[in-house]
């Protein structure tokens, strides 16, 4: 059996920011800001996104830690965009905003059987399956 879900990337900026007032904004609006880029397999999707807009990011960082992402956009050093999925839900000073042309990656969970999993695996599926649902 084969679950797919689509988990939705966002654009992160601090909360003030001026574009921490928008409720969407479009790749080209995050290009003139310094920028945060994750490096734990996201990467590619935005840059070949970017390069497709003929837009061109102002990397000031490439990080791999999501939660260092967090803290760096929450210090003002740089937006960034991350997947829907490791922002948490208890977060204050970063505003998620959606972007335009939308950014998304498939993920995959695969098991032989469903019914044949074991309770682990099966409440671990329940879990992420769960866990995709939308942030906002």
């Amino acid at each position: 059996m084969t679950l797919f879900q689509l988990e939705v990337l966002v654009a992160v900026a601090e909360h003030g920011h001026a574009l921490s007032w928008e409720e969407s904004i479009m790749l080209e609006q995050l290009s003139r800001e310094p920028f945060i880029l994750p490096m734990a397999g996201c990467e590619r999707l935005i840059q070949s996104t970017c390069q497709a807009l003929g837009l061109e990011l102002d990397i000031q960082h490439e990080v791999v830690d999501n939660a260092t992402i967090h803290s760096m956009v929450e210090a003002g050093i740089g937006g960034s965009v991350v997947p829907q999925l490791t922002i948490p839900k208890d977060e204050t000073n970063v505003v998620c905003l959606e972007i335009y042309p939308p950014l998304h990656r498939q993920i995959c969970l695969v098991v032989k059987s469903l019914s044949l999993a074991p309770p682990k695996v099966r409440a671990w599926i329940e879990v992420a399956q769960k866990s995709a649902q939308p942030y906002r």
